[in-house]
């Protein structure tokens, strides 16, 4: 038999520990009363936040859940909703964004444990002040990586932001991660990229997040990878 237990640390937090995993779950007021069923992890009934929230842990695509209350229904979501809104409103709900806490992750990353992916969130800089204390620039490695970060910068587009760096390079042998691995996954926009001397890509966001190449004094926000 698994054993878990909640402790409740405020009315605005939980913790949740079962085996060595262990997560931490804040409620974003904000976002009171409002929910997403679109692109769901999972949605299922739940007696109760803590078991919602251990549902949490044991989907694999789960960053964040929804809990109503009323209804007793529990929505797990990939998003942490730090860029993209809920678009759904109802009473009784309210949202948890949970951290990692096993150690896998840094304590103010994200964890996307599907692709073992911790994360962060950097504001926009000139691409040469770009800073990730605790990893590296993301690198897009993936179709699946692709769509998840497209999923969860998604109202990006409507910012002002006009674009993400991330990892790549050409030394003159090919693209290459800032490790000195060759690039095998691209993801170009027409006529990209306009330079091979470049030491970031970026993602445009009015393109659907397609790439080209990207200059030290272009402003850009980011994404930090803790691998």
């Amino acid at each position: 038999m698994l054993f878990y237990s909640v402790i409740v640390i405020s009315i605005t937090s939980l913790t949740l520990v079962i085996g060595i995993n262990e997560i931490t779950a804040h409620i974003r007021h904000d976002f009171n009363e409002m929910y997403e069923d679109v692109n769901a992890a999972e949605t299922l009934l739940s007696t109760s936040v803590g078991e919602c929230a251990m549902m949490c842990l044991f989907n694999a695509r789960c960053v964040s859940f929804f809990f109503n209350a009323v209804t007793w229904v529990c929505i797990l979501h990939p998003d942490p909703f730090l860029f993209t809104y809920p678009s759904k409103t109802a009473p009784g709900w309210k949202i948890y964004i949970t951290r990692d806490r096993s150690g896998r992750c840094p304590g103010d990353f994200f964890y996307y444990r599907q692709l073992d992916l911790c994360y962060k969130f950097g504001s926009e800089v000139k691409a040469r002040e770009i800073t990730c204390s605790s990893g590296d620039l993301i690198r897009i490695d993936s179709e699946e990586k692709q769509n998840y970060i497209n999923l969860v910068t998604a109202a990006k587009k409507n910012l002002n932001s006009v674009a993400t760096c991330i990892q790549g390079k050409n030394t003159g042998n090919g693209w290459v991660y800032n490790d000195g691995t060759h690039m095998t996954y691209f993801n170009w926009a027409p006529n990209a990229p306009k330079s091979n001397s470049t030491n970031q890509l970026r993602m445009i966001h009015h393109l659907d997040n397609k790439w080209n190449s990207n200059g030290d004094d272009r402003n850009c926000s980011y994404i930090c990878e803790h691998r």
